[in-house]
């Protein structure tokens, strides 16, 4: 009877152990792809910067366009 069990009881822990292998499996699969998209992502969004003559040249016509508006603001006051 003793090695009835131990069959059954060696039988149960094989099919335990393999549904547990097949899980972790899946998960470290998962894992893995989201970490393919990760650094695509990084890729990506490391392609996006601004460049320093960009930079420049916005904040260039950005300072332009606020003197004008001060201009502006100033004549106002002057008249009134």
């Amino acid at each position: 009877m003793s090695g009835e069990w131990q069959a059954l009881f060696n039988l149960m822990g094989g099919l335990i152990s393999g549904g547990l292998l097949w899980m972790l499996k899946m998960v470290w699969s998962r894992i893995h792809r989201q970490s393919e998209r990760l650094s695509a992502l990084e890729v990506l969004v490391a392609g996006k910067y601004v460049t320093r003559e960009d930079f420049q040249r916005t904040t260039g016509e950005m300072f332009a366009l606020l003197h004008r508006i001060e201009d502006k603001l100033d004549r106002k006051a002057d008249k009134e």
